[in-house]
């Protein structure tokens, strides 16, 4: 049984937990190492590995407490040339990069049991096609709408250039909608650049109607159909 927890999403951080049959895998750790602590039950036993995709704070806040408590944390940013894939037995990690600005970042292709679970965040636009790998999962950013976006904003050069926006998401989703499909969960919402229920709305035009489509919130749990 594989289910998916989401400890935080957005700007004051994001952290995902994976567990299968009771051990886990985290994405991404920019929350306090004691909110991660509580998301897994103070289980760290069981935690397999962290992987983290940028260096950005609301992404890596953990990074140092994590390791002193000896877990395997994997920080793909680090490197110049970092392995193309990762094991955590029992997960298998791939990853790819994504341009998000002057910062290195990188989506993960998670492998677990019969299950594939695509995790991108923080990217403008995604050059690769999984369709043949065939996604049952795709947690997937949709940051802001055009129509939201404040263009005299201090931040906006970074929104634009680092951030999906809700058409580069839906565009990506299509792309990448196989029979395998089940699961699309939008995460990284802007708060005020945004409307959550009308991003799954149109994500729901693109996707087959058994397909659960949802945005992220705190401490909520999916658990994922065997496939």
């Amino acid at each position: 049984m594989l289910t998916i927890k989401c400890l935080g999403s957005g700007s004051s951080g994001n952290c995902w937990v994976l567990n299968y049959n009771g051990a886990s895998l985290l994405l991404d750790a920019g929350l306090p190492i004691k909110t991660i602590k509580q998301g897994v039950d103070y289980n760290l036993i069981g935690i397999r590995g962290v992987c983290v995709t940028h260096t950005h704070k609301d992404h890596n806040l953990a990074v140092n407490d994590l390791r002193k408590l000896g877990l395997q944390v994997f920080t793909p940013y680090e490197s110049e040339n970092p392995p193309k894939k990762m094991d955590f037995n029992p997960f298998s990690v791939q990853i790819f990069p994504l341009p998000h600005g002057e910062v290195d970042c990188y989506g993960f292709l998670v492998k677990v049991g019969d299950h594939r679970i695509l995790y991108m965040t923080d990217f403008e636009y995604c050059k690769y096609s999984f369709r043949k790998i065939q996604p049952d999962t795709i947690i997937i950013e949709c940051n802001y709408q055009d129509k939201f976006l404040n263009k005299d904003a201090e931040n906006v050069v970074h929104k634009v250039t680092g951030h999906a926006e809700l058409q580069t998401t839906l565009d990506f989703v299509r792309e990448n909608h196989t029979d395998a499909l089940k699961n699309v969960i939008l995460t990284h919402l802007g708060m005020e650049t945004c409307d959550g229920n009308e991003c799954v709305a149109e994500i729901k035009k693109v996707v087959k109607r058994s397909v659960n489509v949802d945005y992220a919130r705190a401490n909520e749990s999916y658990l994922l159909d065997s496939i």
